[in-house]
């Protein structure tokens, strides 16, 4: 019986199984082929419809919404940063308007590398407070930071522009507090869906993906026309702080509040 299981380790020890064949070796032209065949045996047109049939689940659903609106005030710093800053009273020229994007690359970079450990962190703490049992809505926590900061950063954004303050404080505590702030929501979404569907999660991430772009696609024919209509005048800031309003307007007249042209548009 010894020397039956000292000639299985050896074999096992060289590679060797009756249970699982060789494979065979492939070839350096079967190699560099395109397609190398079927990996699974599920019907195709069924792989295509899972994402869609995964947005009926309440979890996909909330993942989309929150990942448009993390993406979606992104997008509209982007194409409204030629409109506002190009025009009085911050006349950018075009080279400072492309850089007004390098504060946004920044907060995104900084968000990146502390959203990947905040976001374990919390997770493991709120397991060991948990007994060690692990749930993967301990992966939310970390959208209380999000809120704060993008809500602070769009406030500060919309009202530095409407009362004309010094660029720094739109495109830095504005844009980049904001950017950080969305990184760090962009991966609790994220990180919530794979917890939650460790199995399907390409698919369970096709769907808000999809949606987002097709919002996104469509917000771009609509925000510069009605940042035209409502130049400068946020209504979440105009709704928080209309006694703040109120005040500056005392201080400032409304010929010094910044004027936008409407024939500036970037599209």
């Amino acid at each position: 019986m010894s020397e039956k299981l000292r000639q299985r380790n050896e074999e096992v020890a060289q590679g060797v199984s009756d249970s699982e064949p060789e494979e065979e070796k492939w070839s350096y032209a079967r190699q560099l082929l395109p397609w190398s065949g079927y990996l699974s045996k599920q019907n195709v047109l069924y792989d295509m419809l899972r994402p869609y049939k995964l947005l009926a689940s309440p979890i996909v659903l909330w993942a989309s919404v929150m990942w448009i609106n993390c993406l979606s005030w992104s997008l509209v710093f982007a194409v409204t940063t030629s409109q506002i800053f190009s025009a009085p009273p911050y006349n950018f020229t075009v080279t400072q308007v492309g850089a007004i994007n390098m504060s946004g690359f920044v907060g995104s970079l900084l968000g990146t590398i502390v959203s990947q450990w905040l976001s374990d962190y919390l997770a493991t703490r709120m397991a060991r407070m948990n007994n060690g049992v692990y749930e993967p809505e301990f992966r939310l926590v970390i959208m209380f930071p999000y809120l704060i900061l993008a809500i602070c950063g769009l406030c500060a954004f919309g009202a530095s522009v409407t009362f004309g303050e010094p660029w720094p404080v739109p495109v830095i505590l504005g844009f980049g507090v904001f950017a950080l702030g969305t990184q760090l929501g962009a991966t609790g979404v994220i990180t919530y869906i794979n917890d939650c569907y460790r199995d399907k999660a390409p698919e369970a991430l096709a769907g808000p993906v999809a949606l987002k772009n097709i919002f996104t696609f469509a917000l771009t024919f609509y925000i510069n026309v009605h940042l035209n209509l409502n130049p400068a005048n946020v209504e979440l800031v105009d709704k928080l702080g209309g006694s703040q309003r109120l005040r500056r307007h005392k201080r400032y007249p409304c010929s010094n509040c910044p004027q936008y042209d409407s024939n500036v548009h970037p599209h």
